[in-house]
């Protein structure tokens, strides 16, 4: 049984779908600070199985049903990108904090909206942009934020995933799915995107080449192609001062300078003491959401910065369709 400490925030988890129950609620063991105290879903049976293995007491069909009654201090939501838009402005409009899976919106206009109500009410909505959080990520933007390793120059991702049925549903589109990482960590990285211009190969290969604001230039390959158990990921980022940072898998990173080695992480999972909800970055974003509400600050992957992700999806998709070079309107 969970008793919450009363320096402990609480927290109300909407969601137990296959993505929920495999990555976010196992996350809940990692974070402290804070005590997920109900947990809600369309599928009761399913949420309350996923409720007895986390120690989750209260379990609800109706996800205002258990806000009401249990008036938590921020709200985490897992279903999908059209439900993160639509309940995140409604429950900051009732006064919540409120975290999304990614990605945080179906297109830009909505995520514009979040934003708009973030700023309206002052609460905050802060998207689960894993990788931010990776620790392998995390070291890599240490490195090229340090002025003395240089200015970004260029950077390649590679990112692959089994076949996805693309069809309407945004939970099955790849480019929208899976690729806002890539497309999130190029902004992360390197700022801003200023235009891309895209080429695409049925149903879901994508070669994407992006100018940003502050003159650097990056490429994604992304494809769907590759069936089979394994992921392949891949990113090398050079900078103007001989700097080459390269992340494998989102967990090792290896970075050079004038070819001498100046940072390196990887995980232990040989001697268990590494584990991958860690790895991913998954639990990392879930204690970054309740740090911010804690420290009344913005966090790490907020609205107004998610919002970004979805623009430059429909600069690639405009890309495709007419062939040309597409300016991202600046905000």
């Amino acid at each position: 049984m969970n008793n919450v400490k009363s320096n402990e925030l609480k927290l109300c988890m909407i969601g137990a779908g296959e993505h929920a129950g495999r990555n976010v609620y196992p996350s809940f063991a990692f974070i402290h600070g804070a005590n997920v105290v109900a947990n809600c879903d369309l599928n009761v049976e399913r949420a309350r199985a996923l409720a007895r293995q986390c120690g989750i007491e209260h379990t609800y069909a109706d996800y205002r049903e258990m806000l009401e009654k249990h008036k938590p201090d921020g709200v985490l939501i897992c279903v999908g990108p059209d439900f993160h838009a639509k309940v995140s402005m409604e429950l900051m409009r009732a006064g919540y904090h409120v975290y999304t899976e990614k990605p945080p919106a179906v297109s830009y206009e909505q995520a514009k909206q979040v934003v708009a109500v973030s700023r309206e009410t002052g609460k905050i909505c802060m998207t689960g942009l894993k990788k931010r959080f990776a620790p392998a990520y995390r070291k890599a933007k240490e490195i090229l934020d340090n002025p003395e390793n240089g200015q970004p120059e260029i950077m390649s991702f590679i990112r692959t995933e089994n076949n996805m049925k693309n069809t309407d549903d945004p939970k099955t589109q790849f480019l929208l799915d899976a690729c806002v990482h890539p497309i999130d960590l190029c902004n992360y990285f390197f700022g801003k995107v200023k235009s891309l211009y895209a080429s695409h190969k049925e149903p879901a290969t994508y070669a994407i080449s992006l100018k940003h604001r502050n003159g650097a230039v990056s490429t994604m390959t992304l494809t769907d192609r590759i069936n089979g158990p394994r992921r392949y990921e891949e990113v090398t980022i050079v900078t103007d001062k001989s700097t080459i940072v390269q992340v494998h898998g989102s967990i090792d990173m290896l970075a050079f300078r004038e070819g001498a080695p100046i940072g390196a992480y990887r995980p232990d999972f040989a001697m268990g003491r590494s584990h991958s909800i860690v790895e991913q970055g998954f639990s990392g974003e879930i204690q970054e959401f309740i740090d911010a509400i804690r420290e009344n600050r913005q966090p790490v992957s907020h609205i107004e910065q998610s919002s970004h992700a979805p623009q430059i999806y429909e600069a690639i998709k405009k890309s495709i369709e007419t062939g040309q070079t597409v300016f991202l309107e600046e905000d």
